[in-house]
């Protein structure tokens, strides 16, 4: 069953934030970003496993977001309970501890070596490793965020892609383990493309770690439980305040905003959109299918998704 906006939060997200829910309101997304971009930076500087220094600051994110979703919610009517929690957990689970280390010695062992032949080809690397290092992190980003915008328009107009996406849809609400939920073949496919274009053009390791966390973090934060007000960023980073559109249950706002950390390519495409008469959407979720709170069930929905659909003559 969705949950449905209360009006009352609403009227509340309209009136501005007083004392310390300003600094939180206002600051909290670009600072908790930063820092744990800069937090893996420097562990990496001191030698720390790049297992720790990639996960850890992403934990911390978890943790520290899961507080002030509880001090600082945007929908009170969106907190979820313990079973859709744990599901969420378990989701997250399989797809780093899973799907990302078979990706590395699959996937991207091939198209690493890949790249390494065109290196020789060519006499010279493809990636402008001469570059300072803040210019290539935000090319880094720019370029993976491409190879996901173009992985997650494509899951969204065709049937074979929304078979593999929906999973990540069939949240009522948001929070942030929602960032977490999704189907195997959904995390690999977009990991193939985003990941995948900076191994083949030879980004270094450091820059990859670096990037890991940013992208998690984000995906943390943008689909976080926090009344979070970025401003002006929404329109260059993919916040929550853009992304929670991407989640509504109508198809005309769901269609959209589908970078996964910039809304650079978005504006390009021309699907960039945010109303601007309201704050959230009515409802969240998929309005044409009921997808039960069950992790095996969402592991069959690829192949199964169409007996829960009510219109099934409806595509994605």
């Amino acid at each position: 069953m969705e949950a449905q906006n209360d009006p009352a939060d609403d009227r509340a997200r309209l009136q501005p934030l007083r004392g310390w829910r300003v600094l939180i309101g206002y600051c909290g997304y670009p600072l908790i970003l930063m820092a744990s971009v800069l937090t893996a930076q420097q562990a990496l500087a001191a030698d720390v496993s790049p297992l720790y220094a990639s996960g850890l600051p992403v934990l911390a994110v978890i943790l520290l977001v899961a507080v002030l979703e509880r001090i600082l919610p945007f929908r009170q009517s969106w907190y979820a309970p313990p079973k859709v929690l744990l599901i969420d957990v378990v989701h997250s689970a399989v797809g780093a501890g899973v799907v990302l280390p078979a990706m590395k010695v699959t996937v991207f062992a091939a198209i690493a070596t890949l790249s390494a032949h065109l290196a020789t080809f060519m006499g010279r690397g493809l990636w402008p490793t001469e570059a300072p290092t803040l210019v290539q992190f935000a090319l880094v980003v720019l370029v993976a965020d491409l190879g996901a915008y173009s992985v997650h328009r494509f899951m969204h107009v065709s049937r074979i892609g929304w078979l593999l996406h929906a999973v990540h849809h069939s949240v009522d609400r948001l929070d942030v383990l929602a960032a977490g939920r999704a189907h195997p073949f959904n995390a690999a496919f977009t990991l193939s493309f985003e990941n995948g274009l900076l191994i083949l053009l030879g980004v270094p390791p450091e820059l990859l770690i670096l990037f890991s966390v940013y992208k998690g973090s984000n995906g943390l934060l943008q689909h976080s439980n926090v009344d979070f007000r970025t401003g002006p960023l929404k329109y260059i980073w993919a916040t929550t305040e853009v992304h929670r559109w991407h989640h509504s249950s109508e198809l005309v706002e769901s269609n959209a905003n589908f970078g996964n950390t910039t809304m650079i390519w978005d504006h390009i495409f021309r699907s960039f959109a945010v109303p601007h008469d309201r704050v959230a959407p009515g409802t969240i979720g998929i309005d044409n299918a009921t997808i039960p709170e069950n992790y095996w069930v969402h592991l069959g929905v690829p192949f199964i998704l169409r007996r829960f659909e009510r219109r099934p003559d409806v595509g994605a």
